[in-house]
């Protein structure tokens, strides 16, 4: 049987000392959106690098409320991001609400 998780009820927690937003699952490793902190010529850049959803529980929208709870963390705290993650990178090309966000002179 198909377990299914909806994206909408999930508690996105933010670990800064592991630098990663996540959520927990009973049967799974963690889902994460793992980034990095920068010092750039305009403030700090935050570099999402890389996202993980276990195979089993994948094409429900975990990483997009994932990358979406990032942007939104990013936001809050005044950083320019950077997209080393080609999800996170498509994400952002596909909504233009966070294109401000984006560093442009990246390290």
């Amino acid at each position: 049987r198909m377990s299914y998780i909806n994206p909408d009820k999930l508690e996105i927690r933010v670990d800064t000392k592991g630098k990663r937003l996540f959520f927990s699952t009973r049967k799974w490793d963690d889902a994460e959106l793992q980034y990095r902190l920068f010092d750039g010529p305009k403030g700090k850049i935050i570099d999402f690098f890389n996202i993980f959803v276990p195979t089993a529980i994948r094409n429900m929208g975990l990483g997009t409320r994932l990358t979406s709870e990032g942007l939104q963390f990013a936001k809050a705290n005044h950083y320019q991001v950077k997209t080393s993650c080609s999800f996170v990178s498509s994400y952002l090309n596909n909504h233009p609400e966070f294109s401000k966000m984006r560093a442009r002179d990246t390290v």
